[in-house]
């Protein structure tokens, strides 16, 4: 008898050897080196953007109109002086100041309008009535502001001066405008 349970015992052996892979053949087998959830690590992703300060500007033609004589501009009022626009833009925050020069045809700190080497004397303004000069030979000539980041609409006013007599046709000059930041 001592035979038998041998037997029987290793019958059970092989058949459990065949058993046991069918047990798992409808079932997915799962992953024998699983990585995932094994443990973590973690690090820091930087991100960054710099505004750098800046400003632009663009200047329009201040237009005195057409007179029959020069005489004429002379007697316009401050009420009565043409305007134009110069637009700013600087990024937001940024304290600018925004100046105009004294033109290319200028004598004496005269600014001028010239046609054929004839001159007509002019000058800008801050504001309609003032005798606040528009310039950029100092600060106090200057127009100052904090940008809000949109645009801004800075007038320039102007007045062509009494005293000169010139002949017909068309005056012209060029200022310069300097925003500084």
């Amino acid at each position: 008898m001592t035979r038998a349970p041998a037997r029987i015992a290793a019958i059970c052996f092989v058949l459990s050897a065949f058993a046991i892979p069918q047990a798992f053949a409808d079932d997915d087998p799962a992953p024998l080196n699983d990585s995932v959830g094994a443990g973590t690590a973690t690090a820091t992703l930087n991100i960054q953007a710099t505004i750098m300060a800046s400003c632009s500007v663009t200047g329009n033609t201040l237009d005195f109109g057409q007179a029959s004589g020069v005489r004429l501009f002379a007697g316009v009022s401050a009420t009565q002086r043409p305007q134009t626009t110069i637009n700013v833009l600087c990024t937001k925050g940024v304290n600018y100041q925004v100046g105009i020069g004294d033109g290319s045809n200028v004598s004496g700190g005269q600014r001028r309008l010239v046609n054929n080497g004839n001159y007509m004397s002019y000058e800008l303004y801050k504001s309609l009535t003032g005798s606040d000069r528009f310039g950029d030979a100092d600060t106090s000539q200057r127009v100052s502001g904090t940008s809000t980041g949109s645009s801004v609409g800075v007038p320039v006013f102007g007045q062509i001066m009494s005293g000169t007599t010139v002949p017909a046709g068309q005056y012209l000059d060029t200022a310069t405008i300097t925003v500084y930041f």
